[in-house]
C-alpha cells in the first residue's frame, strides 16, 4: 500500500528539495571565512619571524621539541645548534634541585633572554621543579 502526494503538494516538494536559503549559505561561509582567518592570525603570532631574535620563540620551539607532555628529560641532550636559526647563537641553561646544566657559548651582555619554569625527570618517575632559560642574540 503506497501512497502518492497531490500533484501540488508534490511540485512544491520537488521544487524545494535539496535547496538551502540564501541567507543561511551567506552565513555559513561567512562563519568559515572567519574561522580560517582567526586561525592565520593566531598562527602567524605564534611562529618566529626570520628577522627577529626572539628569545620566547626559540623557548616555545625548544619545550615542543624537547619535552614530552611537558616534562623535560634532565639526561635528554641539550644541543643549542639544533634550535638556532641562520645568523644567530643560542645558550640553553637547565637548572633543577642543586645542578646546572649550560649548553652553548657565552652570551653578551645585550641578549635576548627568557626563563621559564618546567617539569624535569631525572629518573624513572621522579620529577622535580626545574627552570629552562634560553638566551638568543645574533652572531
Amino acid at each position: 500500500m503506497s501512497r502518492s502526494l497531490p500533484p501540488e503538494v508534490a511540485a512544491w516538494w520537488r521544487d524545494r528539495r535539496g535547496q538551502t536559503e540564501p541567507i543561511a549559505a551567506v552565513v555559513a561561509v561567512l562563519a568559515i571565512g572567519v574561522g580560517i582567518t582567526l586561525y592565520a592570525g593566531v598562527a602567524a603570532d605564534r611562529s618566529p619571524t626570520a628577522e627577529s631574535t626572539d628569545a620566547e620563540a626559540t623557548m616555545a620551539q625548544i619545550t615542543a621539541e624537547i619535552a614530552a607532555d611537558g616534562v623535560l628529560d634532565a639526561s635528554a641532550s641539550l644541543d643549542p645548534e639544533q634550535f638556532t636559526r641562520p645568523g644567530e647563537a643560542v645558550r640553553l641553561e637547565l637548572s633543577y634541585r642543586n645542578t646546572t646544566d649550560s649548553h652553548g657559548s657565552t652570551p653578551p651582555p645585550d641578549a635576548a633572554v627568557t626563563s621559564r619554569p618546567v617539569t624535569v625527570q631525572i629518573a624513572p618517575s621522579v620529577q622535580v621543579a626545574g627552570n629552562l632559560t634560553v638566551w638568543v642574540w645574533e652572531s
